[in-house]
C-alpha cells in the first residue's frame, strides 16, 4: 500500500478494511485484508 510523501493529509471516509494514518512524513494508507483478487478499495483524503 502506498506511504504518501508531502502534505499530512486528514481521512474524509475509506472503505471497510482500510486504514489511514500519519507516519513520519507523510500519511500510510493500509488495507487490512490477506487477498485482494482484483478487489478495489477506495480511500478519500484531504
Amino acid at each position: 500500500m502506498p506511504n504518501l510523501h508531502g502534505v499530512r493529509l486528514r481521512l474524509d471516509s475509506a472503505d471497510e478494511g482500510m486504514t489511514v494514518r500519519r507516519v513520519p512524513g507523510g500519511t500510510l494508507i493500509q488495507a487490512t485484508t490477506r487477498h485482494t483478487h482484483g478487489r478495489t478499495f477506495t480511500a478519500t483524503l484531504r
